[in-house]
């Protein structure tokens, strides 16, 4: 009996999982390839978004999700809001969704922004000798608004 409850709630924790994503359903993959890659992902993440490893590390640390750290950057780049800003948001805002979240960012929902945001994401198909053409470090520039 002890066993059906502990599967009942592991259960309970992926689905909630999956419902915070929400139209976000390219996560899952994201986390798999983002977990299978190591380090790749991290010198990923630094190359598109222009910011140092060791900042790339630290929101990876605080989210304890691949998929959740590269949607902080990418809202902090759509929003024109400065990191601190989507963090502050990120926290208060979490468990309501990346769509509280992007609304409380000013990225209106069915904007052409917010499409971009949930559709998919632009990291994996970055070639890591070179630049993607990307707005690369769009982010760092931005201030507090």
């Amino acid at each position: 009996m002890k066993s059906f409850y502990s599967v009942l709630v592991l259960c309970a924790l992926l689905l909630s999982t999956q419902l915070q994503a929400g139209d976000f359903d390219w996560s899952v993959a994201f986390n798999a390839k983002a977990k299978s890659s190591g380090d790749l992902f991290l010198n990923k993440m630094t190359l598109r978004f222009g910011f140092s490893s060791g900042e790339i590390r630290r929101i990876h640390r605080l989210t304890g999700n691949p998929f959740h750290a590269y949607m902080i950057f990418r809202l902090a780049e759509l929003s024109g809001k400065s990191l601190s800003v989507v963090l502050q948001a990120y926290q208060s805002h979490k468990d309501q969704g990346w769509g509280v979240m992007s609304k409380e960012l000013g990225i209106r929902p069915g904007s052409p922004a917010f499409k971009q945001l949930k559709n998919s994401d632009d990291l994996f198909s970055i070639s890591i000798s070179g630049s993607t053409g990307k707005n690369k470090g769009a982010a760092t520039n931005k201030k507090n608004k």
